[in-house]
C-alpha cells in the first residue's frame, strides 16, 4: 500500500539525509548510547498519546523506539528528537514485531528494555446486527492482539536486565463502560484488561509490572477515525439497513460521541500520567485519567449491578429519544420549509399588488 513501511528497513534517519554512511553512523551513535539510557518501545506512535509519550520520554533521557506505519508518520518522529528511533511496525504482523524486537535487541544488549508501551489502537462503530464480522476482528487484531503479539515478542528483553522493565497497556474507560454501537472497541479493552491482570501473575516473580492506563475520553484523531471507519458505513446497503432498524440509536450515539469529544480531556494529561506510571518505584496496577473514568469504575464497584445497569439502560433510552425528537422535528422544518417559503413569496406577490394600486 502506497505510504506504507516496509518491515524490511526498519530505521528511518531523516536528521542526516546527506549520505549513507552518515546515517550509519548516526545509527551507530544511538546504539551506543543505548546501553547508558533506559530503553522503551511505544506502539501507535503516529498521532496523539503515543507520539507524545515517545516524545516525552526523550525529553527525559529515555532511548525511545517509536512504532508507526506510513512513511511520513516515521519521517516526522525522527524530526522530533535526538533520542527517539521511529520504527516500522504494524502490530497486525508478526514479521514487523520480529523485525523490531530483532532492532531493538541488537540496540540495547545485555541491558534490556525498561519500558513497553501497547498503545496502538482502532475503533469502528455500528450496532452488532450490521457490524460486518471482519470489521469486528479488524478491531481486536489491533487492540487486543497486537498488545499480545507485542508483549510477547518483548518480554524476554524486559527480563533481561539489570533494571528490570515494565509493561504499560493504554486501555480505556470503555474498558469498564459499556456502550451501544461501540461493542467492537469495548469488548476489545475489556479483554485487553483481563489479559493485563493475567500477565501480571505471570510476571510478578521476575519484577516486571504490567500497568493499565485508562482515560476518559481524549482529544485524539481517534473520534473521527472511529467514524470513517464504521463498516455500516463502507457499504451503504449495510448502512442503510442498520438505519432503518438502528437509526435514532445511531443518531443518539453520534451526537453523544460528539458531545464527549468536546470535553475530551488533553492529550498531555495522559501522557503525564504514563510517564508516571513509567518511573514510578511502586505503579499502581491501574491509572485513571479524567473524571469520567474514575468516576463510572467507581461507582460500578460500589453499586448492585440491577441499580448499574437500571442506569445505563435509562441514560442510553434517553440519548435515543432525544434523537427521534431532533429527528422528528427536523422532518416537519423539511415539510414546513417549502410550505412558509411559498406563503411568504404569495404576502410578497400581494404586497407588491397593492403597492401598484
Amino acid at each position: 500500500m502506497a505510504g506504507k513501511c516496509s518491515p524490511h528497513n526498519q530505521a528511518v534517519s531523516s536528521r542526516s539525509s546527506s549520505s549513507s554512511s552518515s546515517s550509519s553512523s548516526s545509527v551507530r551513535r544511538k546504539t551506543a548510547v543505548a546501553a547508558a539510557q533506559p530503553a522503551a518501545v511505544i506502539t501507535g506512535c503516529s498521532t496523539g498519546i503515543g507520539r507524545d509519550t515517545a516524545l516525552m520520554l526523550a525529553q527525559n533521557g529515555w532511548h525511545v523506539f517509536a512504532g508507526a506505519r506510513a512513511d511520513a508518520d516515521l519521517q516526522q518522529l525522527a524530526q522530533l528528537h535526538q533520542g527517539i528511533t521511529p520504527v516500522c511496525m504494524d502490530v497486525t504482523s508478526q514479521q514487523s514485531i520480529e523485525a523490531v524486537q530483532q532492532q531493538v535487541q541488537a540496540a540495547v544488549g545485555g541491558s534490556g528494555l525498561q519500558l513497553l508501551v501497547n498503545n496502538a489502537g482502532i475503533g469502528m462503530v455500528s450496532p452488532v446486527e450490521f457490524f460486518e464480522l471482519q470489521g469486528f476482528r479488524d478491531v481486536f487484531e489491533v487492540n487486543f492482539m497486537g498488545a499480545v503479539a507485542t508483549s510477547q515478542a518483548f518480554i524476554p528483553l524486559l527480563r533481561a536486565g539489570q533494571q528490570r522493565g515494565r509493561i504499560i497497556n493504554i486501555s480505556s474507560v470503555a474498558g469498564h463502560l459499556n456502550m451501544p454501537v461501540w461493542s467492537a472497541y469495548c469488548s476489545s479493552k475489556h479483554a485487553l484488561e483481563s489479559f493485563s491482570e493475567c500477565l501480571r501473575y505471570e510476571l510478578q516473580q521476575f519484577g516486571v509490572a504490567v500497568v493499565l492506563v485508562k482515560p476518559g475520553p481524549v482529544a485524539t484523531p481517534i473520534w473521527q477515525k472511529s467514524r470513517d471507519k464504521s463498516t455500516v458505513q463502507v457499504d451503504p446497503q449495510r448502512f442503510a439497513a442498520a438505519m432503518e432498524v438502528y437509526a435514532d440509536m445511531m443518531e443518539g450515539m453520534k451526537e453523544e460521541t460528539k458531545r464527549s469529544e468536546e470535553g475530551a480531556i488533553p492529550v498531555s494529561e495522559v501522557v503525564a500520567v504514563i510517564y508516571e506510571a513509567a518511573t514510578a518505584a511502586n505503579p499502581k496496577t491501574r491509572y485513571h485519567v479524567g473524571d469520567r473514568a474514575a468516576l463510572t469504575y467507581t461507582l460500578q464497584k460500589l453499586l448492585p449491578e440491577g441499580i448499574w445497569e437500571g442506569i445505563m439502560q435509562s441514560y442510553f433510552s434517553k440519548v435515543t429519544q432525544q434523537a427521534a425528537q431532533q429527528q422528528q422535528q427536523a422532518g416537519r422544518a423539511a415539510v414546513l420549509a417549502p410550505q412558509e417559503a411559498a406563503a411568504a413569496a404569495q404576502q410578497q406577490g400581494v404586497s407588491a399588488e397593492a403597492k401598484q394600486r
